[in-house]
């Protein structure tokens, strides 16, 4: 599951003041015993019962009285979970005047406790979580991961897959934690250490990459040490896109006078068989603002998808040659451009096709303008 280095760390970089909790259990802790509050309606999950003998799913939501949107945005989760033998059951803070009927969660039909003193969310959060997240607790017992509700499915796949590791998790969260203290504590050379510490488990990892070199370069003012750092990891794995769309961007802000274009050159010899990946740089550069922008990449790479000789199926192909099309358009050849768009057209189906249709004779509409004038 990708890393999501908590709002707090990366806030630490530019020294933005904040509160934690501070959690009694840690990734990989035993759960012993859960601190009951009052049940809505009176009537309980038999939390006691699932403890050390089933996988169980927190969902942590407040307020007491939550918004139907916020409520319904992980009530499918928590039901999904439930279908898949697990668990699950509310936890919101606080006591409303009247707990038996509370309007927004009458048709909820997963149990909801309301957590009187924060008990619960002090057991189970760690030091930035805030509500909403969830917590995972094993069949055995242990604390397993907390983290956003949308990254439970993952979670809980990797957990029955194997490929989760609560020692790996357990360790991650404690190096978070001892780097938000150095941070705060603007130790930034012993914060790049501990980030090269954490790297030998993770030695290209893009958030990684991307704290170590922002460190070294706005605190530590080094960005050649920043640009031998990000070298370093691409050399550890030259398939981790995110490294050169990191590289171009930190290149962009650390050293604006180094052209950009040789990165675009990597990108498309690198990555001509991932054609996805270079049509949403494309979108991305094509959204940069113009004194910025490097047209002569954001061409490189749409020629070079539109060529990709390994499409997932046709519909990608098809998108491929309408990126490309319009970036002939915006480079001032549309005649070229309405020729991609002709191709996609034969390639699309439905409204995709109808929409490079209309693309296509926007752009001959455009031809024969450009040559009407004088």
């Amino acid at each position: 599951m990708k890393r999501v280095f908590p709002a707090a760390v990366i806030a630490a970089l530019i020294l933005l003041p904040g509160t934690c909790f501070s959690a009694p259990l840690a990734i990989g802790d035993r759960v012993e015993k859960f601190p009951v509050g009052v049940w809505y309606r009176n009537v309980p999950a038999p939390v006691e019962q699932w403890l050390g003998k089933k996988t169980m799913a927190v969902l942590f939501i407040t307020p007491a009285v939550p918004d139907v949107l916020t409520l319904g945005r992980v009530v499918k989760t928590a039901e999904n979970l439930r279908k898949q033998g697990i668990g699950v059951f509310f936890s919101s803070p606080g006591l409303p005047k009247n707990p038996g009927d509370v309007p927004a969660w009458k048709d909820v039909s997963i149990p909801v406790m309301f957590d009187l003193k924060s008990d619960l969310f002090g057991l189970l959060s760690g030091k930035f979580e805030r509500i909403p997240f969830a917590a995972v607790i094993t069949a055995k017992g242990e604390l397993a991961w907390r983290g956003k509700f949308e990254q439970l499915p993952v979670l809980l796949g990797e957990m029955a897959s194997g490929k989760y590791r609560i020692a790996d998790a357990s360790r991650r969260e404690k190096f978070t934690v001892e780097l938000d203290g150095l941070l705060k504590a603007r130790k930034y050379r012993e914060a790049v250490e501990a980030i090269g510490k954490e790297q030998k488990f993770e030695p290209a990892n893009a958030e990684l990459v991307g704290l170590k070199c922002n460190l070294l370069w706005r605190r530590l003012k080094d960005a050649d040490a920043a640009f031998r750092e990000i070298d370093r990891a691409i050399a550890a794995d030259p398939s981790a896109f995110a490294l050169y769309d990191f590289k171009l961007r930190f290149q962009r802000q650390a050293a604006p006078e180094r052209p950009v274009l040789p990165v675009f050159r990597t990108m498309a010899e690198k990555f001509r068989d991932k054609p996805a990946l270079l049509m949403a740089q494309v979108s991305r550069e094509m959204n940069t603002p113009i004194a910025n922008m490097c047209p002569e990449g954001a061409l490189l790479l749409a020629k070079t998808a539109a060529s990709s000789p390994k499409f997932k199926d046709a519909r990608e192909e098809g998108f491929a040659h309408l990126s490309y099309a319009r970036l002939l358009h915006y480079c001032g050849r549309p005649g070229l451009a309405a020729a991609e768009a002709a191709r996609a057209e034969e390639l699309l189906t439905g409204k995709s096709k109808a929409l490079a249709g209309m693309v296509k004779k926007h752009f001959l509409v455009i031809e024969k303008l450009s040559k009407e004038l004088k």
